[in-house]
């Protein structure tokens, strides 16, 4: 104990003391990436010495907390250099608002999940060792955690307050859900297919796809692209996938609220807080129509252009055959506040 007690005093240190001592103030940097964009945050965090507890020191220091997304040129992080280049761009503009950031961070955490649970073991392990010696470099403490679907998607459902609720999670290689069973028994489930992953098998069938491929112009405008022929074509393959197999057996209790987690969402729909199975559609009606240039103009980058009509459509699809009408959307920065304070990223808070 009397070990654990002197790491937790070097893990939480700042350059700033307290004027207790027995709380010390500390900014945790996380860098949480699924390999479709890097997550760049830094989080302020108390820990009590005496009690070895530590939690974010939000109300004090509001302004530390910084959560930007950073996303790569191409469709994923390719590799070691791709997630550095993300990571040293978001701590540079968190720089721009405070100078001194550097000497108040201690601690680093990278978080690997998402598709790098499709990459070779070893590719992984290069990525984290890459960045291990980046951040060791600056002298920071370095830990790295990688989750699998079904790790996260429990480490996710523990950090809610209202875990009575539904919860659903949208990651590039997998849907996830948290729910309770017969009033009690709180269940878990992950699909071996996300909304990244079944994109691109249906390219490689390009007959399948392009019901859901948006119009390069108005030339080239089609009746097979539209949301509801998109849908359908996501409906059957979905049905027919043995990767989305144990979803389909899943019933949920229509009278509890569901809540969801999607980058794909935050991306092409920011604004929406919630979102209900009518409005998806009529979203779709509207977005699906749209031709690359029209979607460019919403602000939307070139490469993500192509898959708007796709997005909506395969949560819609996934709503309907879950039965949500529906969904109360949570951001990725909330479950990262949670993070920074876990002991599975960090032994010593408790």
């Amino acid at each position: 104990m009397k070990f654990l007690f002197i790491l937790l005093l070097l893990f939480c240190r700042d350059s700033r003391k307290d004027s207790s001592l027995e709380i010390q103030n500390a900014i945790q940097l996380l860098i949480y990436s699924n390999a479709t964009s890097a997550l760049v945050c830094t989080v302020p965090v108390e820990a009590n010495i005496q009690t070895s507890s530590c939690k974010t020191n939000l109300q004090n220091e509001p302004e530390s907390f910084r959560c930007n997304e950073y996303f790569p040129d191409s469709d994923q992080i390719a590799n070691s250099k791709d997630l550095l280049d993300l990571m040293y761009r978001g701590l540079s503009v968190i720089e721009l608002s405070d100078r001194n950031i550097k000497s108040k961070l201690q601690n680093s955490v990278f978080i690997s999940t998402g598709l790098y649970n499709t990459y070779p073991v070893a590719e992984l392990k290069k990525i984290q060792n890459d960045v291990g010696l980046s951040l060791k470099a600056e002298k920071y403490n370095y830990n790295q955690k990688h989750l699998s679907s079904e790790e996260e998607i429990k480490f996710i459902h523990a950090t809610m307050e209202e875990k009575n609720n539904n919860f659903l999670f949208f990651s590039p290689e997998s849907v996830s859900i948290a729910y309770t069973e017969n009033n009690k028994d709180q269940k878990f489930m992950t699909t071996k297919s996300g909304i990244e992953t079944f994109r691109k098998e249906l390219v490689e069938k390009k007959d399948e796809y392009k019901s859901c491929r948006q119009p390069i112009s108005a030339f080239f405008k089609s009746a097979t692209s539209s949301f509801q022929n998109c849908k359908d074509t996501l409906l059957k393959s979905i049905k027919e996938s043995a990767g989305f197999k144990p979803m389909l057996q899943v019933k949920l209790d229509s009278t509890r609220k569901t809540i969801a987690t999607s980058q794909s969402l935050e991306y092409y729909l920011p604004k929406f807080k919630e979102i209900n199975s009518e409005d998806l559609i009529k979203l779709g009606n509207k977005y699906c129509k749209l031709t690359i240039g029209e979607i460019l103009d919403l602000g939307i980058k070139k490469k993500d252009s192509g898959n708007l009509c796709y997005s909506i459509s395969f949560h819609s699809v996934i709503l309907d055959l879950l039965e949500i009408q529906k969904i109360k959307i949570q951001k990725r920065e909330l479950i990262v506040k949670e993070m920074s304070v876990s002991k599975v990223f960090f032994p010593n808070c408790n």
